[in-house]
C-alpha cells in the first residue's frame, strides 16, 4: 500500500506539471501553484472560461480526504460566455460546479467531499414539454457568488442566485436556497441561519488562527483529520471535513488515455 500511494504521488507531480498547459487551450486557466490530486472532469460549452487561482488544490482521490469522494472533481460551463472563477488557496474535495452563466469562489474556501453548486435549475419548471426543453429564456438560471473563507460542509448545495457572505459555515447536507449572511452558520433543507460564527468561538473558547482563517484548538488541524466547526455538538448536522491537501482538481478534460477530451 506505501508503494501505492507514492507511486499516486508520484502520478500526481507529473499531472501537474503537464495538465495546466493541457487545459489552457480548453477555457482553463489555472495560476502557478494551482494543483490536482487525481484528475479533475472540465467540460467548457464554446467560450466558456475556467479560472482557477494560485494554491488551489483540487482532489478527486478518496484516499487523499478522510470522508472519501463520490467522483472525481467536476466543473462545467454550460452556455457561451459561462465562466467558472475559483479563488486563491481554495480547497475542493470531489464537489461538482456547473455555471450556465456564472459561478464566483473567493480565497480561502473549504469545500467538504461531495459539494454541489449550480446557477441554473437545468430543466423548465414547467412541466408541459419539460423533458426536452432546451430554452434558456423558460429555464431558471442566476449568478452564484461564494466569499472569502466559507467552510461548506460535505454534502452541501448551494442553488442558483445565492451568495454566501465572507466566513459563513454551511452545514453539511444542507441546501442554500438563499442568501447566507456573512459569518452565519446555516444548516437545513432548505438552510435556514442556526448561529453565529463569532459567538460559537466566543462561547468554545477556541480562538482564532490567521493563519488558516478558522478558530483552532492552539494548533493547526491534522490534514488528514480535517476541520469540524466550532462550539457545536457532534450530531447537529454541522460537522463537516476538507484536508488540507484537498484544496482543488480538473476535467471532459480528462486527458486522453486512448480517446480525445
Amino acid at each position: 500500500m506505501h508503494a501505492l500511494r507514492i507511486a499516486a504521488r508520484i502520478a500526481d507531480a507529473i499531472h501537474n506539471l503537464w495538465f495546466p498547459l493541457y487545459a489552457r487551450p480548453f477555457g482553463v486557466r489555472m495560476a502557478r501553484g494551482a494543483r490536482v490530486i487525481g484528475l479533475p472532469v472540465f467540460s467548457l460549452k464554446g467560450g466558456g472560461e475556467i479560472r482557477i487561482g494560485r494554491g488551489v488544490v483540487l482532489c478527486s482521490r478518496s484516499r487523499e480526504t478522510a470522508l472519501g469522494v463520490n467522483h472525481a472533481v467536476v466543473m462545467r460551463t454550460l452556455a457561451p460566455g459561462a465562466e467558472i472563477e475559483i479563488g486563491e488557496d481554495t480547497g475542493i474535495s470531489g464537489g461538482a460546479i456547473c455555471a450556465q452563466r456564472s459561478v464566483r469562489i473567493g480565497r480561502n474556501c473549504l469545500f467538504g467531499a461531495n459539494v454541489l453548486v449550480c446557477d441554473t435549475d437545468f430543466h423548465a419548471i414547467a412541466p408541459e414539454g419539460r423533458r426536452h426543453q432546451r430554452d434558456p429564456a423558460r429555464i431558471g438560471c442566476a449568478p452564484v457568488v461564494i466569499e472569502d473563507d466559507v467552510f461548506l460542509g460535505t454534502g452541501a448545495i448551494v442553488l442558483k442566485g445565492v451568495r454566501v457572505g465572507a466566513g459563513a459555515i454551511v452545514g453539511a447536507g444542507a441546501v442554500v436556497t438563499r442568501d447566507v449572511p456573512a459569518r452565519s452558520i446555516v444548516a437545513g433543507n432548505p438552510a435556514r441561519v442556526v448561529g453565529s460564527v463569532d459567538k460559537a468561538v466566543a462561547r468554545s473558547g477556541l480562538r482564532p488562527d490567521p493563519g488558516i482563517g478558522l478558530p483552532v484548538p492552539g494548533q493547526r488541524p491534522d490534514p488528514d483529520i480535517g476541520l469540524s466547526v466550532p462550539g457545536h455538538r457532534p450530531g447537529n448536522g454541522i460537522a463537516a471535513t476538507a484536508p488540507d491537501e484537498c484544496r482543488g482538481q480538473v476535467g471532459d478534460l480528462t486527458p486522453p488515455q486512448g480517446g480525445r477530451a
